[in-house]
């Protein structure tokens, strides 16, 4: 593979940043683009988020990279160093590859001051913008910018029709996000691709450490550090649980990852392994702003992005705050009636009897277990029941000896057959 022929123009009202992707049996344009009144804080000289942004898409085709320009002599080092290895760890079938580049620069006098990070609306997002806008931190760790990629998050593409489609999604999220930003006098800068393109069909959960520090890699002429907001989970959790997302989600590999990708005039850093999902939605419940543009919604089907109040993740985080006891609080965001209908009674059922409990429903459950919160006033019997008879012989009666109820029930009833024996 080689990246080649860099190019930076005006186009309309935008400014781009374009290469050609050379592959054994085609040649493809690879953009970036944001508005022109920001086209100055892109970095225009190297090429370092071309060559992150192609990396997985290398080595899962097994094809060296050569950079027909300059890159980052650290960055480069590393990739070959310490990166591809890694990435050989989470994916499988990722093959080792050699990455050159024609020049490297050592320098770190892109003059650049900004401290940022991506803001989505979601809860992870929010921790990040509440730990470094309003708490007391030094004046060189406060955020200065924020932006909004269109690298993957908004749905896969793999023809010019579906990159169209996430185009369109990608507009009207910023849109719709752009009102908190404004509301607090923070520049909110998006940047558009195609990178989406080359990384079908893996898509965005399996590659979006690389695809964002792609983009973000792009800004290095305005930010000296950048924030990137965890997965939800604290570092023991992705010790404990981090290979279960092994070759799936690329963020349980961020602490190791990030500051790898970093060069000598941008640090990287990963935020927010310091505290849980749980923990985070407790830290942003009482913060205003959250109530109001609180955005977690996942559902595809249609341009609208609103919370749905009704897919997992809109789900999982209703939960949360119905656990907590703040689910009024977001009532401007979520339709909880809706939710409240149509899913809550089933997926406590299931919290309640301890089936299928990934990270973030066991941080539930042990926060409600700590804080005295009955799982069982948010379902029914019924529910539960329906759910016992879903499972195998074996694990429902494993699972019914661990639920109190049942088991002094059982005490019960043995007791009384016992006496008139």
């Amino acid at each position: 593979m080689i990246i080649q022929n860099l190019q930076t123009f005006e186009k309309e009202d935008d400014f781009i940043v374009q290469v050609e992707v050379k592959t054994a049996d085609k040649l493809e344009l690879l953009w970036f683009s944001t508005p022109a009144k920001y086209g100055d804080y892109l970095c225009k000289t190297r090429m370092d988020g071309f060559l992150v942004g192609m990396l997985y898409p290398a080595m899962q085709h097994g094809e060296d990279i050569h950079v027909a320009g300059t890159v980052s002599e650290r960055l480069l080092h590393n990739i070959n160093t310490y990166i591809i290895p890694l990435l050989r760890c989470y994916s499988p079938t990722a093959k080792s590859i050699r990455v050159t580049a024609d020049y490297t620069d050592s320098s770190s006098n892109l003059h650049s001051n900004g401290v940022g990070t991506g803001f989505s609306g979601g809860i992870d997002s929010f921790g990040v913008v509440y730990d470094y806008l309003f708490r007391d931190v030094p004046e060189i760790y406060k955020l200065t910018h924020f932006i909004f990629l269109n690298v993957g998050s908004h749905g896969k593409a793999k023809t010019r029709e579906d990159l169209s489609r996430v185009r369109d999604k990608f507009h009207v999220r910023y849109e719709l996000l752009s009102a908190f930003p404004n509301e607090i006098g923070i520049d909110f800068i998006p940047l558009d691709s195609n990178l989406h393109l080359f990384h079908y069909p893996w898509g965005h959960q399996t590659t979006h450490s690389l695809t964002t520090i792609a983009g973000v890699l792009f800004f290095q002429g305005l930010f000296r550090r950048y924030y990137i907001a965890s997965a939800g989970l604290t570092y023991g959790e992705i010790m404990e649980s981090g290979h279960m997302y092994t070759g799936l989600d690329m963020a349980m590999f961020d602490p190791q990852l990030l500051p790898l990708l970093s060069t000598e005039s941008l640090e990287l850093i990963p935020d927010g392994q310091q505290s849980n999902r749980m923990g985070k939605t407790l830290l942003v419940v009482d913060y205003s702003p959250a109530q109001r543009f609180l955005n977690v919604c996942i559902a595809a089907e249609s341009l609208s992005v609103k919370n749905c109040s009704v897919c997992k993740k809109c789900v999982r985080t209703l939960a949360m705050l119905r656990i907590i006891g703040v689910e009024d609080e977001f009532k401007e965001v979520f339709d909880i009636t809706k939710y409240i209908n149509e899913k809550e009674k089933k997926f406590f059922a299931r919290l309640s009897l301890g089936l299928c409990l990934g990270v973030f429903q066991k941080q539930m459950v042990d926060y409600a277990k700590s804080h005295n919160v009955s799982l069982r006033l948010h379902t029914t019997v019924y529910h539960i029941f329906m759910e016992i008879l879903g499972l195998p012989i074996e694990l429902l009666i494993g699972k019914l000896r661990k639920i109190e109820w049942v088991r002094s029930l059982f005490h019960r009833v043995r007791k009384q057959f016992t006496k008139r024996m």
